[in-house]
């Protein structure tokens, strides 16, 4: 019997066949992982600029300067929103990832290997891919991204109203709470 010659490679021996499926779900997941870096990267933008930035974007006058300053007036709406989208998103890519291991690969004995791949390397190229990344360029170009953002951020807040308001009333209502209990006493950042 003939040893096999990619029995030295742990990941050749386990691959499946390829197939059609498998390309698509691969773009739908480079597709989301975009859309998780614009997100991520609005987070940042829209909430790192500065009041000279704002002054900036009023004085310019264009529809999307328009579209941030009015984004920027509601900012917990803003946040509900870009939190909802993102977390969306990234549970989108999680599914998908995980669909994609079990089509190229068999894991059968190898569980161990399979909960690698499928947490620890997705987790890993989320986290660099749609937070890091897009976070570390949003704090050197806010205003470009937040720019470019606006209109799609208009339209997700108007998509994810009914929730973001659910998440703003609750905000408010907890930071009611807390400042009620605060009576005068300020909590430190340790306490908290």
């Amino acid at each position: 019997m003939d040893p096999d010659p990619y029995s030295s490679f742990l990941l050749l021996s386990i691959l499946k066949p390829w197939s059609f499926s498998v390309l698509f779900v691969t773009l739908s997941i480079l597709v989301l992982l975009i859309f998780s870096a614009l997100i991520s990267g609005s987070e940042v933008a829209y909430f790192a600029l500065s009041p000279k930035d704002r002054e900036t974007l009023e004085d310019e006058n264009s529809k999307s300067s328009k579209q941030v300053i009015d984004l920027l007036s509601r900012p917990k709406a803003l946040l509900a929103t870009i939190l909802i989208a993102n977390n969306l998103v990234n549970v989108a890519i999680i599914i998908l990832s995980s669909y994609l291991m079990n089509l190229m690969f068999d894991f059968a004995g190898r569980e161990l290997l399979g909960f690698i791949m499928q947490v620890v390397v997705v987790t890993l190229v989320l986290l660099i891919a749609g937070e890091i990344s897009p976070k570390v360029y949003a704090t050197r170009q806010p205003i470009k991204l937040a720019v470019l953002m606006s209109t799609p951020m208009l339209a997700m807040r108007k998509l994810f109203w009914p929730l973001s308001s659910i998440l703003v009333s609750t905000t408010r209502q907890i930071d009611r709470k807390a400042k009620e209990r605060d009576n005068g006493n300020h909590i430190t950042a340790d306490e908290l």
